[in-house]
């Protein structure tokens, strides 16, 4: 009988979202990111950083597959999961990570922040790559309906006696093929006709959305900082306190022990003068 050692796999495990692995402040304040760290934020020192470029040759990788209209919601959060996996499983690992002005330090965002950035590096220059998928698919129904009048004009029989529209004796021409239908953009709920100025007045509303959400997250990192900074101190005073009692306790009966001798050693002495014997002085010896 063999018994597999395999994990069973839950049902529909490709119906369920992705789940979060590495939460805000894993592994604690990192003082210089490595090659392979991606970092958040503005600037040529970001955008220079090597993880950062890696990053984004990724996203280019993605970026038609993820814009693409057959492309489901849940879909797409699994891709820009898969970006982020990906980054952890590089030799050395890389992070996400972004600076606290305050202290100088780098720290790790999580997988939810991680998922959210990857997902705008994916849907940058959106307008261009959906507009590039629009008219490939209205190349392809012009070409599909080219070709079907052309197989319909082939197989249709010619009748005997009949007179071609350019032998009769005026001379006349032959008429224009048909061209080809007009076919209407589809609704901008499809993701397929989106203007460039619309995208231009968005995109401040979406840079200042993205500002406040740099700014509640690093409260947020800054506030998991200082608790875990704070649980440290108390825990070195807790150690403290802890070994000064034990230090006063030793101390202490340090201090009985000595009194206690030396109690023995006076009712010693007192018993012996009181039996008639007499301690004489050191001044008194010859």
């Amino acid at each position: 009988m063999i018994i597999s050692m395999n994990k069973p796999q839950p049902k529909n495990a490709d119906l369920q979202p992705p789940r979060p692995e590495v939460s805000p402040g894993h592994g604690g304040p990192v003082r210089t990111p490595n090659c392979n760290d991606v970092l958040s934020g503005r600037g040529g020192r970001i955008n220079s950083h090597s993880g950062n470029i890696h990053f984004r040759e990724m996203v280019e990788s993605l970026k038609r597959d993820y814009l693409d209209p057959r492309t489901k919601k849940l879909e797409k959060a699994r891709i820009a999961a898969r970006l982020v996996a990906t980054v952890r499983r590089l030799d050395p690992p890389g992070k996400f990570l972004k600076e606290d002005p305050h202290t100088g330090m780098w720290v790790e965002i999580g997988d939810e922040r991680a998922w959210k950035k990857a997902g705008q590096a994916l849907r940058e220059s959106a307008p261009e790559i959906r507009a590039e998928h629009q008219a490939q698919l209205q190349a392809a129904v012009v070409a599909a309906s080219m070709g079907g009048q052309g197989r319909s004009a082939i197989g249709k029989p010619t009748m005997v006696g009949s007179k071609s529209p350019s032998s009769n004796g005026s001379g006349g021409r032959q008429a224009d093929p048909p061209g080809p239908r007009h076919r209407p953009n589809p609704p901008e709920r499809e993701g397929l006709a989106r203007s460039r100025s619309a995208y231009d007045q968005q995109q401040p509303q979406a840079n200042q959305q993205d500002h406040l959400d740099d700014d509640l997250e690093l409260n947020q990192l800054r506030r998991e900082y200082m608790k875990m900074k704070r649980m440290q101190q108390e825990q070195q005073a807790r150690m403290q306190q802890y070994q000064q009692n034990q230090g006063n306790f030793f101390d202490n009966h340090s201090q009985s022990q000595m009194s206690y001798h030396q109690q023995n050693y006076d009712d010693g002495v007192q018993s012996v003068n009181s039996g008639g014997f007499s301690v004489p002085s050191v001044s008194s010896i010859p």
